[in-house]
């Protein structure tokens, strides 16, 4: 109980020193292409995470609209946002996030390619002290704000989708709210569909709204990702030093 104990206060003491920010090595996109596939090249080789966001409308009024698969240099993405599209006259948008660790083993051309049914856009991320993903998930239609209990250091990116219900999906005038920073946004010229990014390097540990303003309400779907930062050097060495007193301990 008392080893527990010691490694306990070792550990908080680490997580108080605090971590460094996660950082965005570069971007890529958006790239809406009314195709069955859709392509994009971003150089993450020396990173330590790829991001990937895609959305676009529906199959024609079906659950067609469905990314089948990303890949990068050939090799396959982990989904960890599934957002399909469902069989109704307003809800018929898709919108997902992959991720790829260590993207530079697969590293190649840069490559980027998602197998889609239907028109759709994709926007990537290449970023770097990052450990993983601490949360992540979708909104309703029309959702295009969604209040996250965040860890300052983290890096937020959030995607908007619109598309379908008929010639609604316009996102010229749509804005990132704050703490987001648009990083980029697309219209298919027919205005079927568009897609946007932001993202956020967290500075304040708590709630915070993420969201968007500015998009057609009947046919937007939020998307977002909370990707865990690196503990700063200083942390890891009381880690350390939390072991070696344990060690002790045991010995003594």
């Amino acid at each position: 109980m008392k080893t527990r104990s010691l490694l306990a206060a070792a550990c908080t003491t680490a997580v108080a020193v605090g971590s460094q920010a996660a950082v965005i090595d570069g971007i890529s996109g958006p790239v809406l292409i009314r195709s069955s596939t859709l392509t994009t090249t971003l150089d993450a080789s020396g990173s330590d995470m790829l991001v990937v966001i895609l959305g676009g409308e529906h199959g024609f009024n079906n659950t067609s609209g469905q990314v089948s698969d990303v890949t990068y240099g050939g090799v396959s993405l982990t989904r960890i946002v599934d957002r399909n599209p469902i069989t109704s006259g307003s809800d018929i948008s898709y919108a997902d996030i992959w991720i790829m660790e260590n993207p530079g083993a697969n590293h190649t051309d840069g490559v980027i390619s998602a197998s889609v049914s239907n028109r759709g856009g994709i926007m990537a991320y290449a970023i770097s002290d990052v450990t993983g993903v601490v949360q992540s998930g979708f909104g309703t239609t029309g959702q295009v704000s969604q209040s996250l209990n965040v860890t300052a250091g983290n890096l937020v990116i959030a995607g908007l989708v619109t598309g379908g219900d008929g010639n609604t999906g316009n996102i010229t005038n749509v804005t990132a709210d704050a703490p987001l920073n648009l990083d980029g946004k697309e219209d298919d010229p027919s205005n079927w569909n568009g897609l946007a990014g932001a993202s956020d390097i967290v500075d304040t540990t708590g709630s915070t709204a993420y969201g968007f303003s500015g998009a057609q309400g009947n046919a937007s779907v939020l998307v977002w990702a909370e990707f865990e930062n690196v503990p700063e050097p200083s942390s890891l060495a009381l880690l350390g030093l939390g072991g070696l007193l344990i060690a002790r301990r045991r010995r003594g």
